[in-house]
């Protein structure tokens, strides 16, 4: 297996059979960057980056030829990830409303298509904060979104949200589901753009 590093070819031994995970250990030692992470996996000309993110511990094939990976360092991941998640929300709250708009029109098999690409678009949004709390030490409970409440609590009542949502389904209330979608999840879409505000604050100062 050759193995490039942002296009420079490197040299390694690697002890098959090994986990991606292990890989990238061993990847980050001696070959990355010090203060860089992975932002793209090409695995024989084709992107697969889920290899890491999803797929960690599954084995790496030995039949691989080619793998490139291209790094970062943290400070432009961290500007690119915010800029991309503003851009996100701004586009997951009409497709909300779109969504809801369907339930009620009672078109429940659409409705439920595009609340499912919803859902799995928000899903890297809850990953990059996660990520942004390991990279930078942040602890969620201890940062202010208000003089009441936390970012983790704000965090909380989305959670809670969601579960209103998947009840709603589970009953087949889709009255209910479009008014949870139209009159509280598309509202926080602003709240987490309020979140991710103060969390970028945190690290800038």
């Amino acid at each position: 297996m050759k193995i490039f590093i942002n296009n420079q070819e490197v040299q390694t031994e690697l002890l098959f059979p090994l986990s991606w995970a292990k890989l990238v250990q061993e990847l980050l030692k001696t070959a990355i960057p010090a203060n860089h992470g992975i932002v793209r996996v090409v695995i024989d000309g084709q992107e697969n980056f889920k290899v890491i993110s999803e797929e960690a511990d599954k084995p790496v094939p030995e039949t691989i030829s080619t793998l490139e990976i291209f790094t970062k360092d943290f400070k432009t991941i961290t500007s690119d990830g915010f800029l991309k998640a503003f851009g996100l929300l701004n586009q997951l709250k009409n497709e909300i409303l779109k969504s809801a708009d369907l339930f009620r029109n009672g078109e429940l098999e659409n409705a439920a298509y595009k609340l499912t690409a919803i859902m799995d678009a928000f899903k890297p949004l809850i990953q990059f904060i996660d990520a942004i709390a390991q990279s930078y030490q942040l602890n969620y409970e201890k940062i202010p979104f208000d003089q009441e409440t936390s970012i983790a609590a704000k965090i909380e009542n989305f959670s809670e949200t969601l579960k209103v949502i998947i009840d709603a389904q589970e009953k087949q209330d889709y009255i209910e589901l479009a008014d949870t979608l139209e009159y509280q999840f598309a509202g926080q879409m602003e709240l987490w753009q309020q979140i991710l505000q103060k969390i970028l604050d945190q690290i800038n100062s």
